[in-house]
């Protein structure tokens, strides 16, 4: 049977922020491993507010012989979880012409784009089209006939639409100026399976930053440029698309392509949001 016990301490002078003792509690050889927790300041800083926080997890292995001499091994280790930068963040760009729009994920070492096609069809309130990865989709949004009321003042009317893909549906999009804390964007897709939802970060203001749920380990924050503050403006890298930021994300998943699952039904979120919500739910509430 094992045995682990917890110290948490005040931080010291080195950054001593808790230690750990576990026994094995078994006759003969008694195994002990005791474990030193040191906090490591981080210089990156992200763009919606958060940290970096990073440790390094210093280890003392002790191998006990009760009728013999005692065996003390020690060894110094980096564990993967903490010394490697805990959050990964990727700034979001929107950049859009009369016709066509396009859609940046931009890494610390990486670099994603994504184009697409809008229009605006007589039957339909606006239909778009692109390509994630090897999966070309469209959307066509239109006014939500079933809902128990619709504002067509403005065009801030609830709006729905089917996602399709190779000629099946794959998901449904839905939008909605909503003022009492509900979503304001909701994307649902069965492959891959995901539903993404946007909210108001204050449901009683016209124009406000939109946090997205749904996306596992991710905190997701999509704001207009123009909206941020002065010093936060100058907080972006400074980039051709600088004036195109339209929000960030911060991953703690550990793999290549954080993202992969869940891009599709994030660039259409992201997308919606950009020529729905800014253009006429936020503009013309």
């Amino acid at each position: 049977m094992q045995r682990a016990k917890l110290l948490v301490g005040q931080l010291d002078l080195n950054g001593l922020i808790g230690t750990f003792k576990l026994d094995s509690g078994e006759s003969g050889a008694c195994p002990r491993l005791n474990g030193f927790l040191h906090k490591k300041q981080s210089i990156h800083k992200s763009i919606n507010g958060g940290t970096c926080p990073t440790a390094l997890l210093r280890l003392s292995f002790e191998i006990e012989c009760r009728e013999g001499p005692v065996l003390l091994i020690k060894m110094h280790h980096h564990c993967n979880a903490f010394s490697q930068a805990s959050v990964q963040e990727f700034l979001f760009y929107f950049k859009r012409s009369l016709r066509t729009f396009s859609f940046w994920i931009i890494g610390e070492e990486s670099e994603l784009r994504i184009d697409g096609k809008q229009s605006y069809p007589r039957k339909k309130f606006i239909s778009l089209t692109a390509q994630v990865a090897n999966t070309a989709f469209g959307l066509d949004l239109d006014i939500d006939k079933e809902a128990h009321w619709t504002r067509k003042v403005g065009g801030t009317s609830p709006l729905i639409g089917s996602i399709v893909s190779a000629s099946e549906i794959i998901g449904t999009c839905w939008a909605e100026n909503d003022q009492k804390g509900g979503p304001v964007i909701r994307v649902e897709t069965c492959d891959p399976r995901s539903r993404l939802e946007a909210h108001k970060t204050d449901p009683g203001l016209v124009m406000c930053p939109l946090l997205v749920s749904g996306l596992e380990n991710c905190e997701v924050v999509l704001e207009n440029y123009y909206s941020l503050a002065r010093a936060r403006r100058q907080e972006l890298p400074q980039t051709k698309l600088k004036r195109h930021f339209v929000g960030s994300c911060r991953t703690k998943r550990y793999r290549e392509d954080p993202l992969g699952d869940d891009l599709l039904p994030l660039t259409i979120l992201v997308s919606v949001s950009q020529f729905i919500v800014q253009e006429h739910y936020m503009a013309l509430d």
